[in-house]
């Protein structure tokens, strides 16, 4: 693992902030967020993405989610897939329900 002084080492870009859970520790669950419940649309996906590639190859990770449930977007493989392929990204990360892929 590299260090980079100042730069990001993971990036995170919310794709939803839908949950169909409950969890106690979690302010989706208990329903703190003050933001819309949204599933991000691949163009706002890929916008996100082009306005920050310069970032990517500072970053041990990206994971494609923040407070939300990633599975509940039907893009999340794709977004998975596009991280991936990405010029200069090395791994596209995913936490789902408390358990890592």
């Amino acid at each position: 693992m590299s260090v980079n002084m100042g730069r990001p080492s993971e990036l995170y870009i919310e794709t939803t902030s839908v949950c169909n859970l409950k969890c106690r520790a979690c302010p989706t669950g208990l329903g703190q967020l003050t933001r819309p419940a949204i599933l991000m649309s691949e163009d706002m996906f890929n916008g996100i993405v082009d306005k920050n590639r310069r970032n990517f190859k500072y970053a041990e990770v990206i994971y494609p989610f923040l407070f939300g449930e990633p599975l509940m977007n039907k893009s999340i493989f794709k977004f998975l897939k596009d991280l991936r392929e990405a010029p200069g990204h090395r791994h596209p990360g995913i936490k789902t329900l408390e358990a890592a892929f």
